[in-house]
């Protein structure tokens, strides 16, 4: 699993150690300092985000093959076109390529 953290975090880390005047040498030996801080700082929780598309009149997302209509009523939902798949929360933003430009 990829971790990441907080750039203003890191930057205030790195700032801090530039500001104090018992660390100014922070691209010294002072530097294994910050990068240690940066290593247990907590990584924040995301996860990757997968982009689709419905194409008119198919059902199927086209990132998890799963139907969106899965346990819906599909005569009222017959024109529903969520912006995330409900099966596999991929987001439903992505620009035909031809539409791109």
């Amino acid at each position: 699993m990829k971790e990441y953290i907080e750039r203003a975090a890191v930057e205030k880390i790195i700032e801090d150690g530039l500001n104090n005047p018992d660390k100014n040498k922070a691209f010294g030996h002072d530097a294994i300092e910050i990068m240690a801080e940066i290593h247990y700082m907590p990584a924040a929780d995301v996860a990757e985000v997968k982009h689709g598309r419905w194409e008119p009149g198919n059902p199927i997302c086209p990132v998890c093959g799963e139907n969106k209509f899965k346990d819906l009523d599909a005569d009222v939902w017959a024109d529903w076109q969520p912006k995330f798949c409900p099966n596999c929360g991929a987001r439903m933003d992505k620009e035909d390529e031809h539409e791109a430009g």
